[in-house]
């Protein structure tokens, strides 16, 4: 049972799509609502069930509530994928631009990426742990499952040469230390970051 956000369209669809014929149940989140007609291709696609809600991931306890009603819904949670968000591009140069519009775009692109990718992970990682951690290394050191976190991040978080890009560059390389940082963390709770 997984959470994938953005959901409704290009990569984030194109993962449901993908999902379900595995036998995944998903509860998916979006600002944007899919339609009935993606939906009930959606639903005919494979083994997994698919229940769509139409959330804001910005909004205040968001995280929280995505977390609540996947376990609702499907009674246990097993992966997450924070897909969600959008990139500002810039028109016009840098060193042109005025900067409460740079002000305004690095908060808006932070607020998307590596505050919601944290809240959502750790929210999930609450719920995630009891269960994950209790599971015994095999002989070989190895446990049979474990929990999984997955973030989409973009090449503009390695290569962030852009100039057009540099708030959602900044974002996106600010989640690959949130991560990282979660790696070192849920680890030992045998949850994969």
């Amino acid at each position: 049972v997984g959470i994938l956000t953005g959901g409704t369209s290009g990569f984030g669809y194109a993962m449901v799509r993908a999902l379900l014929p595995q036998g995944a149940n998903l509860a998916v989140f979006s600002v944007d609502e899919i339609t009935e007609d993606a939906l009930a291709e959606l639903r005919n696609t494979g083994r997994g069930e698919v229940e769509y809600y139409t959330k804001d991931i910005l909004a205040h306890n968001a995280s929280e509530e995505m977390v609540a009603q996947t376990m609702e819904r499907f009674g246990q949670l097993d992966f997450v994928i924070a897909n969600a968000g959008f990139a500002i591009r810039f028109e016009e140069s840098l060193l042109t631009l005025p900067l409460d519009r740079l002000v305004e775009a690095m908060r808006t692109q932070f607020e998307i990426f590596p505050i919601t990718f944290a809240t959502l992970a750790l929210a999930a990682a609450r719920v995630m742990a009891p269960r994950y951690e209790t599971i015994e290394a095999d002989e070989m050191g190895h446990r049979h499952d474990s929990g999984a976190i997955v973030v989409t991040l973009s090449e503009a978080s390695l290569c962030p040469l852009r100039d057009d890009l540099i708030a959602y560059a900044a974002a996106k390389r600010a989640s690959l230390s949130v991560m990282e940082t979660l790696a070192a963390v849920l680890g030992p709770k045998n949850i994969r970051v």
